[in-house]
């Protein structure tokens, strides 16, 4: 029983991270959609030029760097193994990229990691990291709701620091004004949700 228990979970976190995989090319796509014109224009060269982006992403694309899963056998039936993104081998790139080029790309793709990735290890280090890219895109990237989505929750949560619900409410005021124009239904959901559960907690004694 615990075999079969562990094989299931091996199918899916297999499935998790293949989806993921499947996800980098067009996060990135979207990423680029969705910062304007002129941020368009401006970031173009420094990612083209960036070699410690283009590392990162032989992390996650090229299965020359990448993870090998094992094969599988469920019940009889052999799942072949499959090539994984390695996040945790590509966030420092991504971290010399961001702080060296200013390349938001690289902190959009490295908070994608830190979050959705299933063998990424969730210690201080990373946590702070996190806060690093989502301040960093809050600050740079003003037509992207996922800049202020990101920052508010850090602030919220008081993730590598302590929780600061009242700033998070105008991060989320200024996405509403900012960005929410160009922002898909489900973002412009997160975004109110946010900006309520950011006033409830403002509203909460200190402890």
């Amino acid at each position: 029983m615990k075999t079969q228990i562990h094989i299931c979970m091996s199918i899916i976190t297999l499935l998790s991270v293949g989806a993921f995989a499947s996800t980098v090319e067009v996060l990135r796509d979207d990423f680029f959609q969705k910062i304007g014109t002129e941020r368009q224009k401006a970031l173009t060269p420094i990612v083209n030029a960036d070699d410690d982006y283009k590392k990162a992403m032989d992390y996650l694309n090229d299965s020359a760097y990448m993870l090998k899963m094992p094969e599988l056998n469920f019940h009889g039936q052999k799942i072949a193994g499959r090539y994984m993104p390695d996040c945790e081998k590509a966030l420092p790139y991504f971290i010399n990229s961001f702080s060296k080029k200013n390349n938001t790309l690289s902190a959009y793709l490295g908070l994608h990691c830190i979050n959705n990735d299933a063998f990424m290890k969730k210690n201080a280090d990373t946590l702070k990291q996190k806060r690093i890219f989502a301040e960093g895109l809050y600050k740079v990237e003003k037509q992207l709701c996922m800049s202020y989505i990101t920052f508010g929750d850090v602030l919220i949560n008081g993730v590598a620091g302590a929780p600061e619900p009242a700033k998070a409410i105008k991060v989320f005021d200024e996405a509403k004004l900012r960005c929410y124009r160009f922002a898909s239904d489900w973002e412009k959901r997160v975004i109110d949700t946010k900006l309520e559960q950011a006033k409830y907690k403002n509203r909460l004694p200190s402890k």
